[in-house]
């Protein structure tokens, strides 16, 4: 899948002693390596892959006061919303429908930075994250390993699992495997919308740089209705029109954006009222 836009991304390492692993990935994603006396080619490639202390990154160039965007469970705002979610009251919980005590199955299958993921698996739900970038997947890899023995996260961190395939083919995997239905499908495609404003945040900058050649599939609302067992929830800019312009069951608005809840009821799930 990299080959079509290899020329808009190099690996970084931030010193000698990641050389190995750049020029490991370098193999893995036939992509170039940037040594220390090259680093003035850097502004031919809109985004470099950065691998250091803090582990893997991703930024744009021709702005090198930019620090790398990682996948990070441990420290920010997600530690903040972990801590706290006792009191909390999440949008994306309610959209999902979690219940006290029920452990829900859920498809990511945009997972971007694994954001959302991180807070539905905080809340007890079974998190598989799908992600048809290369790079975007090993992102989130580094992540959940940098997560995985820390005392606060581990727990969170085993719900979680990312596999790197594009949502319609997984689609298509689990055709006759009813064990592998997820209760519900989210959703957070990136769309033209969401990245033109000046307020748009840099990791959503940087991922637009990346995934610039990846065309979104609008059929995948219609596919994953057809298949969750309970519910479709989409994210979506609180202003934005419905994707694929269809009418969900409802909506839950925020201050910025808004969760579109799409009831599927199938495979004899029973139908009962709104959750």
């Amino acid at each position: 899948m990299l080959d079509s836009f290899h020329h808009r991304i190099a690996i970084l390492p931030e010193s000698g002693q990641f050389t190995r692993q750049a020029n490991s990935l370098s193999d893995k994603l036939n992509i170039p390596v940037l040594t220390a006396d090259e680093t003035v080619e850097i502004n031919k490639y809109p985004v470099v892959l950065c691998i250091g202390e803090a582990g893997l990154g991703i930024r744009q160039t021709g702005n090198n006061t930019q620090k790398p965007v990682h996948v990070d469970f441990l420290r920010g705002s997600l530690a903040y919303r972990n801590r706290h979610k006792a009191n909390s009251r999440e949008l994306i919980v309610k959209a999902v429908g979690i219940k006290p005590g029920q452990e829900l199955n859920v498809l990511d299958a945009t997972a971007g930075l694994g954001r959302d993921a991180f807070i539905l698996a905080a809340f007890g739900c079974r998190v598989h994250m799908l992600e048809r970038s290369p790079v975007v997947f090993l992102l989130l890899q580094d992540g959940i390993r940098r997560s995985a023995d820390d005392q606060e996260t581990a727990s969170i961190i085993a719900r979680m699992r990312v596999s790197q395939v594009e949502a319609m083919s997984y689609f298509k995997q689990i055709e006759g495997q009813p064990e592998l239905v997820p209760d519900v499908i989210y959703l957070d495609p990136m769309f033209p919308e969401r990245l033109k404003s000046a307020k748009v945040k840099k990791e959503m900058q940087v991922l637009q740089s990346l995934l610039a050649d990846i065309p979104g599939d609008q059929d995948i609302l219609k596919a994953s209705i057809g298949i969750a067992k309970k519910r479709v929830v989409v994210k979506r800019p609180r202003l934005a029109g419905y994707l694929a312009e269809r009418s969900p069951s409802f909506s839950i608005k925020g201050k910025s954006s808004r969760f579109d809840v799409y009831q599927t009821f199938n495979k004899n799930e029973p139908r009962t009222c709104r959750e």
